[in-house]
């Protein structure tokens, strides 16, 4: 009786390419942006400890680690949506008929539009 062959793969496959590359670091940035995600958590819970120990906190977020935290969490956030905005097309081609929509229109349709759409929202809300 055979056994099945199992093809050795090396622990560092991801650098063979540049697409390889890239998926991994899209990967990474999706960690940073759910530990983040955890942060803002903590956030919400300092909200119900009350008034003064919010404001306490807040005054902790001024400090320079804070700010570059957020920087951070920012560029990666905004990779992280890009480089999926620009996959999408890959992962749900449209038809529309016997027509494929092309893959610009799906990821401004599906993606960016709707991004700017709301991000021009809650800006207009937070500048009140």
């Amino acid at each position: 009786m055979s056994k099945r062959y199992h093809r050795p793969v090396s622990k560092i496959w991801y650098m063979e390419t540049s697409a390889y590359r890239w998926f991994m670091i899209r990967e990474l940035t999706a960690v940073f942006v759910a530990v983040y995600l955890l942060f803002f958590i903590c956030t919400l819970s300092q909200m119900g400890k009350g008034y003064e120990a919010f404001q306490e906190f807040l005054a902790q977020l001024k400090s320079g680690p804070s700010v570059l935290l957020h920087i951070l969490a920012l560029l990666f956030a905004g990779f992280h949506s890009i480089t999926w905005f620009n996959l999408t097309p890959k992962a749900m081609p449209v038809r529309m008929g016997e027509k494929k929509v092309p893959d610009i229109l799906i990821a401004l349709g599906g993606g960016y539009v709707p991004w700017i759409f709301i991000t021009l929202i809650i800006w207009c809300i937070a500048l009140r």
